[in-house]
């Protein structure tokens, strides 16, 4: 389960913090070092992870991640070649990958004349020129502390909690790749292992001021890496140990809330449609004229009833006009005061 609220995200972190206390690894949060703010042209490479192009993608384990564009493009890439032999291992031609580079900060998509040894290659390029690695050098120490923990594995699940958004979704989306890449390693012969070993030193480059023991701590991110491409699906997973601890009287109160609203809505609703169906039985009961005859006779006192003049109506008289055409259809061109018969055989025109 992921959340997308940022008080909640807070939550999480503060309640994986105690986690980790619990099982012996301490965690001092450390400043993130300072990254570019705008985006440089189109440019994909050299950028920070927050500053691309994203896009939301499914996992296979029903997830939902936004991840950089780039990275989605070249993975899809690779998975439609991805029995090819030593994916990520062979160098490739540099002259080609450096025409991809330009390609894509140029706005362009890869083609299917690309080698796929060479976007394997470019790929871990992205990684390794991003400003900030996929794994920020503020968080080596806390997973070195997590290998050395009796539960690793929960240790690395609850550290990975802790990173920031952009690098958390990267991580889980690019981690579940690799895992696919290792399920052909029968063909492409890059198992969990050799793929660690590979994108171990990408994806947790080395600093300089701790070189004295990078051989050592180079080792260990590989086994991080190893750990985490074999567990990927349990990258940035909420437990429900968690879930139950975020808060619960305000989840509930925002439960609450909803109810509320959602009765308030429905009333309103039923409220006006009411009002709706007793102004039509009004409209339907106040018309009470006889309309069972078609056509009305000019020669009857016409039947008005007390309903009718209580209306009050605004009946306009005939304009002059009308009664002088009126009087020239009569038989003797005049109105009569008394009742006359007709003959049945008479024609008046």
């Amino acid at each position: 389960m992921f959340i997308n609220d940022v008080t909640k995200k807070e939550e999480i972190k503060n309640i994986a913090v105690k986690h980790l206390r619990e099982i012996g690894v301490k965690y001092r949060p450390k400043k993130l070092r300072n990254v570019q703010e705008e985006r440089i042209g189109r440019q994909c490479f050299k950028t920070a992870l927050c500053l691309l192009p994203m896009q939301t993608v499914t996992l296979a384990s029903g997830q939902q991640l936004v991840v950089p564009k780039l990275v989605d493009d070249l993975c899809s890439y690779i998975l439609t070649k991805v029995t090819t032999e030593g994916l990520f291992r062979k160098g490739g031609s540099k002259a080609r990958q450096n025409e991809m580079k330009l390609l894509l900060d140029s706005g362009s998509y890869l083609g299917q004349t690309h080698h796929e040894i060479d976007v394997a290659n470019v790929l871990k390029t992205f990684f390794r020129e991003l400003p900030e690695p996929l794994f920020p050098y503020a968080f080596h120490e806390l997973f070195l502390h997590c290998v050395l923990s009796s539960q690793q594995l929960q240790a690395l699940m609850l550290s990975c909690l802790l990173l920031p958004t952009e690098h958390l979704n990267t991580l889980a989306y690019f981690m579940q790749f690799l895992r696919e890449v290792s399920q052909h390693s029968s063909l492409n012969k890059m198992d969990s292992h050799n793929l660690a070993i590979v994108m171990g030193p990408t994806l947790f480059p080395i600093e300089e001021k701790s070189a004295f023991n990078s051989a050592q701590r180079l080792t260990k991110f590989c086994d991080i890496c190893k750990l985490l491409i074999e567990n990927a699906s349990d990258i940035g997973f909420i437990s429900d140990r968690i879930i139950d601890q975020i808060a619960p009287t305000s989840l509930s109160a925002d439960l609450v809330s909803c109810d509320e609203v959602n009765k308030k809505k429905k009333k309103r609703r039923s409220g006006s449609l009411t009002r709706m169906f007793n102004g039509l039985r009004k409209i339907v009961s106040s018309k009470s004229i006889d309309t069972s005859s078609k056509s009305p006779d000019l020669l009857q006192t016409p039947n008005i009833k007390v309903s009718d003049r209580k209306r009050r109506l605004d009946i306009q008289a005939f304009s002059n006009k009308k009664k002088h055409t009126l009087i020239q259809s009569l038989p003797q061109h005049t109105a009569l005061s008394t009742p006359i018969s007709i003959h049945p055989n008479l024609t008046f025109f």
